[in-house]
């Protein structure tokens, strides 16, 4: 193993703020000022009241719509060379709550029944059932943590032939409403950092490092019916 040494990677105390607005509800995050993608994407405004814009997956029962599509890098310190990216994709999901037998997102029970759901459906279609692609199969496999006083769950998924597994962090916004981050985080060789166990930690404190600077505004509906299940 060459061990290249530290890694440097972004400064999100000092990125910019960047807001969208989904009509009573508001999510700000901070991106680094450098992506990597020459075009990358970032919803503005959002009206939740139309379906406008929300790609169907009726056979799974939701829809989404993009809100964020934007890559990062890692560099070594010591050499400058490339260490890894964080590439992000964040999506609005609306889900179909009756299809699922659903009362509401924002019950823990039916979120994470909801996920199950969701990882087995895309497991049924785009794995056609191989058993070299992972995903949750139950509760233990959705790593639940709070966030600003609400529940969020994390993951990975993936083809087990790939170097490495796609990660995923999911929160409900409303009773129907949930956001969902595809987050893969390529390159970061153990051969050139640490060994695998060192680095798959490193790796999910870069994902914590992005969520500490993400923070949603809930409608008073959404924090009223949250008090349901605390």
């Amino acid at each position: 193993m060459v061990n290249l040494g530290p890694i440097s990677g972004p400064d999100y105390k000092n990125a910019p703020i960047t807001t969208i607005d989904a009509s009573d509800i508001a999510v700000t995050f901070r991106l680094p000022e450098k992506l990597s993608n020459s075009n990358p994407y970032i919803a503005s405004h959002i009206d939740l009241s139309c379906d406008s814009g929300f790609e169907s997956h009726a056979s799974i029962g939701f829809s989404s719509l993009e809100l964020v599509d934007a890559n990062w890098e890692y560099r070594f310190i010591n050499s400058d060379l490339l260490a890894g990216s964080f590439m992000l994709g964040m999506n609005l999901w609306r889900v179909d709550i009756n299809q699922h037998n659903l009362k509401s997102l924002l019950d823990p029970q039916d979120y994470q029944k909801w996920l199950l759901n969701y990882f087995e459906a895309v497991f049924q279609s785009a794995g056609e059932g191989s058993p070299s692609f992972w995903r949750p199969t139950n509760t233990g496999d959705l790593k639940a943590f709070k966030k600003d006083g609400m529940p969020w769950l994390k993951g990975r998924f993936g083809s087990l032939d790939i170097h490495r597994l796609y990660y995923w962090v999911n929160t409900p916004i409303t009773s129907d409403l949930c956001l969902h981050f595809t987050i893969i985080l390529s390159g970061f060789v153990e051969d050139h950092i640490a060994p695998k166990e060192e680095v798959d930690k490193m790796l999910d404190g870069y994902i914590d490092d992005f969520l500490e600077h993400f923070h949603i505004q809930y409608s008073p509906e959404t924090l009223a019916e949250m008090e349901k299940y605390k």
